[in-house]
């Protein structure tokens, strides 16, 4: 059974100027966080009621033991009402600052927080612990790199560090505990509201969940506020604690190393490189990031959701990263193939040569044309200039694209009709591997990682669907 803490006090909530005795309920490891309010009717008021609804950004707390705690995007519950004895709500809270006191919502700024996002050290491979045996004794060394800091822009600092957690000097008990862990620390020359830093936060998240390809839970959050300063070391700030109450929780999986996409190391040579276009295409990328690491946020996904993710992941990048333009983009395919057939006009395309223009333009009437087809975008992704694959489980690359297009439109508008025409149910987690390998390519082409490790990734990556295809399609 999950532990639970109880923290009783008095909550000021600021948009209403109440202040109520309540109890705090925190379940770190199942990370929910509620909060229930009580107001006391009186002989003159039998119905009272409280006040604050809906949502309120911000409730400060005075704890009867001692000490305070601040309250961050707080939901409202609905509100019982007991005649002539109480009335009580229940609040979740998404944030709850330990030992914080802040005039309002504007004041929450902090000039550095540090990020624990759990079992991510053979992927950052920074630090490992070591056995060594000599002279009939065993010892346990903890080896570790330098912390790797990067500037990400004139106001944020990236610092990625190892960090020993300590281990006992004398043990004995049947099990000795070691521990170890990666922190992600960013800091701030200006310092920075919450509600940003949060989606910095979430921006190393998903760039985490794209590189091991799983899901990525917080262990732990502490921030640094100047009010928590050491009086004989002005210099230093003692962190402290965040509780979460998003409900994002799971069971940590260090991933195995074969399967990441790309590792700290891929991300911090050259530089810092990749590291940088992470930041700098991340608002650009973002839909095209979560729309491919989708798989590992849900457990059960249908193929049909991953399968109109995915696609829709494709189209998007190719809206945003080739052209959005028809008239731009017919240029630049005609630009593609007169250089890989060696040619300076239409006129002198060879059969070939016109059948790859077709691939990649799918418009009946060019010059009004408004809007790019679906067809058109992933005719062009599939294409690759360098052709570095062409298969596609048995299909030829124009029956493989028509049945991409059927099977979205098939699933988005619906039609009986049209039922024979789409991918099978046997077929479908296949499709859907290839769909996120050329996503997977595309992303990681953005962020920078080296071309051929990305294209050998990718290679062996449809092998591997179209061996597996082809050794169980006779069970089809």
């Amino acid at each position: 059974m999950s532990e639970e803490i109880r923290l009783s006090g008095e909550w000021f909530i600021n948009e209403t100027e109440e202040i109520l005795p309540g109890t705090l309920h925190i379940n770190e490891s199942e990370k929910h966080i509620y909060l229930v309010l009580t107001k006391l009717c009186t002989p003159e008021n039998p119905l009272s009621g409280i006040k604050a609804r809906g949502k309120v950004s911000m409730i400060k707390g005075n704890i009867d033991t001692g000490g305070n705690i601040l309250l961050y995007d707080c939901k409202f519950g609905g509100q019982h009402t007991q005649i002539f004895q109480r009335t009580q709500v229940a609040i979740s809270v998404k944030y709850a600052f330990w030992n914080l006191n802040v005039a309002n919502i504007e004041e929450l700024r902090f000039p550095k927080v540090s990020v624990d996002f759990g079992e991510v050290l053979e992927w950052a491979d920074l630090c490992f612990f070591e056995s060594d045996y000599k002279d009939e004794m065993y010892a346990f060394k903890w080896k570790c790199e330098e912390k790797i800091e990067y500037s990400v822009d004139d106001n944020t600092c990236l610092t990625i560090c190892p960090v020993f957690g300590g281990y006992p000097i004398s043990v004995k008990q049947k099990e000795i505990h070691m521990n170890q862990k990666i922190v992600f620390q960013l800091s701030y020359e200006e310092p920075k509201q919450w509600r940003d830093i949060i989606k910095d936060i979430r921006i190393l998240r998903n760039i985490l969940s794209l590189g091991m390809c799983r899901s990525i839970y917080i262990d732990g959050i502490e921030y640094y506020h100047d009010s928590h300063k050491m009086e004989e070391i002005p210099e230093y700030i003692h962190p402290m604690k965040i509780f979460s109450g998003t409900g994002e929780v799971g069971k940590q999986k260090p991933g195995n190393p074969w399967e990441y996409l790309f590792t700290l190391k891929d991300l911090t040579d050259n530089g810092c490189m990749c590291l940088k276009n992470c930041f700098s295409k991340y608002q650009k990328l973002k839909p095209i990031v979560e729309l491919a690491t989708v798989a590992f946020h849900y457990k059960d996904i249908s193929t049909e959701m991953l399968f109109l993710n995915l696609t829709q992941g494709l189209e998007t990048y190719h809206a945003r990263f080739v052209s959005d333009n028809p008239k731009v983009y017919f240029e630049m395919v005609d630009h593609l193939v007169q250089e890989r057939y060696g040619v300076s006009s239409k006129d002198q395309y060879t059969s070939y040569a016109l059948a790859d223009r077709a691939f990649m333009i799918s418009e009946r009437n060019e010059d009004k044309t408004k809007q790019l087809h679906l067809k058109s975008r992933l005719g062009y992704l599939f294409y690759m200039r360098d052709e570095v694959w062409t298969g596609f489980i048995g299909y030829s690359r124009e029956e493989f694209l028509q049945k991409m297009v059927d099977t979205r439109n098939y699933f988005t508008h619906y039609s009986e009709s049209k039922e024979n025409k789409i991918f099978s149910k046997e077929v479908m987690p296949y499709v859907n591997g290839i769909l996120m390998a050329y996503l997977n390519f595309y992303i990681l082409k953005e962020i920078g990682i080296e071309e051929n490790k990305n294209l050998d990734s990718f290679r062996k990556k449809m092998v591997d669907i179209n061996r597996t295809f082809d050794e169980n399609k006779l069970v089809y």
